[in-house]
Order: structure tokens, then sequence, then C-alpha cells
């Protein structure tokens, strides 16, 4: 099996640009960073992919990212993938009501959730960072809706006023990209297609079984999908005639219960699982993916922390 973490500049950039552009010229000297729909991810064997479930930007986890970033040295992904929801947006994502927000302040999320994805996709070393709208930081959709002059505001480089990216304050030289999604399915439908079979996407419904959402989902496109948006983490598979083996997962999450702009899980249920997710293109193009849950663990001397174990190895919060 080829060892994609030996990648040269020049392989790496034909991945990024590969996703980036999707095979359609590029508008500006700075490419795309922020794209419509479902995009093409076509990988050779061996390469990892590590995926990065709900955020919720204010309330992020810290401690469940430090993990997630101590297994990213190791793994040297190809690409980073988050599952939507990086940022939590009450004040213009909940529904049919928003929150009492008076004091959020969106400017001062999405730059925090920015140098968060910038972090990330720096220390994984990861040739592009994928990061998928979710029904939380729909933003786009949401002012194409309500203010679409704005919407439509171009930079004297072509690329879109209101982008995303240029919110985040991330820098356009970094092959980071925003995946956004259409309008009549809320704004969070965009994602990613591995290998032309598994579909990584934000999700949009939720039920109380673990699994039962991506389920569905998978059952309804006949192919293999894997969300965010549940908070859940549960994964399955079935044999088809014709299709072969489709799997489905749900990802779990990263932000903080004991915030209380957590408090509508409540309202549902109470099995989230903090979580990441690899995905590992096997021999012949297949895609394997493996939840790892984040989970309660004890230091060698005694101190309660948090980690995860991965081939054989423990990566936990607090050093010792």
């Amino acid at each position: 099996m080829k060892d994609v973490s030996k990648l040269t500049k020049a392989q790496r950039a034909e991945i990024a640009n590969g996703i980036r552009f999707n095979h359609v010229p590029v508008n500006s000297k700075y490419g795309f960073s922020q794209l419509q729909q479902v995009r093409n991810l076509d990988l050779p064997d061996g390469s990892v992919l590590l995926g990065w479930p709900d955020i919720h930007g204010e309330v992020v986890n810290e401690m469940a990212i430090q993990i997630g970033e101590r297994l990213a040295r190791d793994l040297k992904p190809v690409a980073n993938i988050l599952f939507g929801d990086v940022s939590d947006q009450p004040n213009i994502s909940r529904w049919p009501q928003p929150i009492n927000a008076k004091s959020y302040d969106l400017n001062r999320e999405e730059t925090k959730v920015g140098k968060l994805i910038t972090r990330i996709h720096v220390i994984s070393g990861a040739a592009i960072t994928l990061v998928i709208d979710g029904n939380h930081n729909r933003y786009q959709a949401y002012l194409n809706d309500k203010a679409a002059p704005l919407a439509t505001l171009d930079n004297r480089d072509g690329s879109r006023v209101f982008n995303t990216k240029e919110r985040m304050k991330i820098s356009r030289d970094l092959p980071i990209t925003i995946l956004a999604g259409s309008l009549n399915r809320g704004g969070f439908d965009g994602g990613v297609l591995i290998n032309k079979k598994h579909l990584a996407t934000h999700g949009n419904r939720s039920t109380r079984q673990p699994g039962g959402a991506s389920r569905v989902m998978s059952d309804n496109l006949n192919k293999s999908v894997h969300i965010g948006h549940t908070h859940k983490a549960a994964n399955g598979a079935r044999e088809t005639t014709g299709m072969g083996v489709i799997t489905w997962s749900e990802n779990g999450f990263l932000a903080m219960l004991s915030s209380h702009i957590m408090a509508y899980q409540g309202n549902l249920d109470k099995n989230w699982q903090t979580n990441l997710t690899v995905f590992t293109i096997a021999h012949g193009g297949v895609v394997a993916m493996q939840l790892v849950p984040i989970m309660p663990m004890v230091t060698p001397d005694g101190r309660e922390t948090y980690g995860l174990i991965w081939n054989g190895k423990t990566y936990l919060a607090t050093d010792y």
C-alpha cells in the first residue's frame, strides 16, 4: 500500500486543486474558496482522511480538539473533513424562533472558528481541509434569502464579499475550502463524495435511534452516507444487489454539553458522543471508516482525563 503521508508538495497540491476546482475554470487568481453542492474527491489507496464532527464555535470542546490534533499529527491525513456546524450562530440558525442572543457576536465567533480550522489544518499537514456547511452556520443561504443584494457583492478579484472563508479570516493561500449547500435544502446540503461512492455531508434530519438518520439517507440515496448533525456516534452496513456493501455513519460532536447553548440536547435524548472518524482508502479504492470515540480515562499517575485509542496507542488530553 502506498505511503501517502510521503506525498510530494506537487502531489498534495494536485489533490487540493482537484477538489477546489473540480475541473472547472478558475475565475480568480485565488481560485475558489467557497463552492456549491457536492464535490468529488478521488484518492489513491492508502490515503487517510480525518473526520471532525460538529464543533459549534463558541462552545467548542477544546480538550477534544487537542486530542484530535495529537491523533492528526500521527495520522498525517491527506484531507480533513469537518462535517458542519463549525460555528453555532444562534441568532440565525435556530428554528422556528431564535434564542435570546443579544450578547452574541457573529464576528467574534467566526474569527475564533477560523483560527481553529487553520490550526487543525496546519497541525495535521493535510493537503486540503474541507469545511461542510451545517444548519447552524448556513450564513450564505440566510444572506441570500434575507439580503440578496449583499449576498451577490463581489470583491475586485471576483470573490464574494460575504464569503464564509473571508468572514472567518482564513488565509486565501491555505487550501481550506467551504462546501456550501443550496437554498432549497436549507443551505446545508453541500458535501464531498469520496471515491465516487461515499457521501460526507452534514445531514438534515435526526432520530432517537443512533444511526437512524444516516440509514434513512443511505436508503434514500442508495449510497454510503456519513453525516454530522445528530451528535450521535453510530454506524452500520448492508449488502445490496449491484451496489455492493453500503455503509452509513453518524459521527458525534466536539462541543461542550455543559454550555446553555447545548441545553436543547435534553429535549432530544442523552446519547450524544464526543467522537472523531478515520477514513482509510483500502486496496482497490474501497473506503473503510472507523469511529474513534473520545472517552473518560485515567493517566498512569491516577489523574482523570479524556482520550482515545487508535492502533493500540492512547492519545490523552493531559500530558504526563
